[in-house]
């Protein structure tokens, strides 16, 4: 079963009868895609059961997966399980010129404790442009956005708190707790890191890590291809998934475990996401930087300016096609195209495993 099946199956059951589990961690992370901004109050908070959506369409856009969304969002309202959290605290940062998709909020559960939760990407480019952040730097533009909201939100509520996240959102959460004031670790429960991808920042001395390392915990998938990028954490758990290549990396294909308190594992992952973790390793030692940045700015040059979300892309290929040796001899040099097209070929090759 997936998370909608788990909110059918044990959602009768309120968590002084069955204690919150990794399972509830995804779920409020997956809540998070959708807009529940549009009726959190900025000061005071909300009960799921009272949100009442008379804007569907807006308050789903952005999620990858909008009718699971949908789905869990209408299960949820009903539950016992969750009717009566409630939604606080939400913060939404938004910046083309600094490459940032940045989304938390603050569930307040029924037992007295916390749920801050970050969003992943999103369907706009915008976030992806942020992801790609992940090869060629020690620091994506959302990491301070999400360091300060955990010291602010923390400090505001004195619960005990999980802090979690899906796919960039995981990233997030383990990111802020590894950096947070030291004084408010004694109320972390647990972290959650979701297929999150890891950073390349070192863990330097001056950080969290030796104190709550214990409190981490990083799932990935059977066909990983996300949170395997820059991974530092040894002990994870590998999710059974049924979704192919990235579409495992989509909370609502990772199987739940019948007895509903915990997910369906794997002893190991797949033949090609080892070579894709692989490949990736000994791309990023063999570029530098710059280069990687290269590669990266050519890429979204031939996304086409007009394109704002991933949907778009296809839509306008046609387009794009025709117009991308132009778009791009206004940005670019001939020797810098070259070297970005040999740079990705490289990688595909790597990531793929080719031989030639």
């Amino acid at each position: 079963m997936n998370i909608n099946s788990y909110v059918r199956k044990f959602g009768k059951y309120s968590f002084k009868e069955r204690p919150f589990n990794e399972v509830d961690g995804l779920i409020l992370s997956a809540l998070a895609y959708v807009n529940l901004d549009m009726y959190t109050p900025n000061e005071g908070s909300i009960r799921i059961r009272d949100i009442n959506v008379d804007n569907p369409t807006a308050f789903y856009d952005g999620s990858v997966d909008a009718k699971q969304n949908k789905m869990l969002f209408n299960l949820m309202k009903t539950s016992k399980r969750f009717k009566n959290v409630e939604t606080s605290n939400v913060k939404k940062s938004i910046s083309e010129n600094k490459d940032k998709q940045f989304y938390a909020l603050t569930y307040l559960l029924p037992n007295n404790e916390a749920y801050v939760a970050y969003r992943g990407t999103d369907t706009s480019l915008l976030g992806w442009r942020e992801d790609m952040y992940f090869t060629f730097s020690d620091e994506i533009p959302s990491h301070p956005d999400a360091v300060g909201y955990l010291n602010h939100i923390m400090t505001k509520l004195q619960r005990r708190f999980y802090v979690g996240g899906h796919s960039k959102g995981g990233n997030l959460a383990i990111y802020s707790v590894l950096y947070m004031n030291k004084s408010l670790s004694n109320r972390l429960i647990k972290a959650y890191s979701f297929d999150g991808p890891g950073s390349r920042r070192i863990i330097l001395k001056d950080s969290n890590y030796e104190i709550i390392k214990d409190r981490l915990e990083k799932y990935l998938t059977y066909n990983d291809m996300v949170g395997v990028i820059n991974n530092t954490i040894e002990n994870v758990k590998i999710v059974h998934s049924n979704g192919l290549l990235l579409g495992g990396h989509d909370p609502f294909y990772w199987f739940v475990n019948l007895n509903g308190e915990c997910f369906s594992y794997s002893k190991n992952r797949s033949i090609g996401s080892r070579v894709f973790e692989a490949g990736m390793l000994k791309w990023s030692k063999e570029i530098n930087d710059e280069d990687k940045q290269l590669v990266v700015r050519v890429l979204f040059e031939l996304m086409g300016e007009s394109s704002k979300t991933i949907y778009d892309v296809p839509k306008n290929a046609v387009q794009l096609f025709k117009t991308r040796k132009e778009r791009l001899n206004e940005k670019f040099s001939e020797e810098e195209i070259i070297k970005a097209k040999d740079i990705f070929t490289l990688w595909l090759k790597y990531v793929t495993g080719m031989k030639k």
